[in-house]
């Protein structure tokens, strides 16, 4: 397969501190290049010289990548579910409160197993 200028991101991306950059290691070789064509070539140098650890970077970039979308998958997949849940159970303190009220008696949102103030009720209401 041959390799193609451009075709891939540029190797020098991952290297962070300038004094680690694989660019300065390959400049003495593209002294007689064309300056338009100096980054591409030391790409291309730089890429054939950490080709393995660049794939393997690459690799592991792509299954953080996926395993990323797995999980924000999964972590939406029960949320409607949990905000019926939330519905009814605001629907049902809403109605023990309202009951509550007209017989002029204290509502303790606690005793029925609810997890939400009163405040949080009369907000829903």
């Amino acid at each position: 397969m041959p390799l193609q200028l451009g075709a891939f991101r540029s190797p020098t991306d991952h290297f962070t501190p300038v004094s680690c950059s694989p660019r300065m290691e390959f400049e003495a070789r593209v002294v007689d290049a064309a300056p338009e064509a100096r980054p591409a070539v030391l790409d291309m140098h730089a890429s054939l010289a950490y080709d393995r650890q660049l794939r393997n970077l690459y690799t592991e970039e792509s299954r953080l990548d996926s395993r990323h979308l797995k999980q924000s998958a999964e972590l939406k997949e029960p949320q409607p579910e949990r905000n019926e849940e939330e519905s009814r159970q605001y629907e049902d303190a809403a109605k023990l409160y309202l009951a509550a009220r007209k017989d002029r008696k204290p509502f303790h949102p606690d005793k029925h197993a609810f997890e939400f103030s009163i405040e949080d009720v009369e907000a829903y209401l």
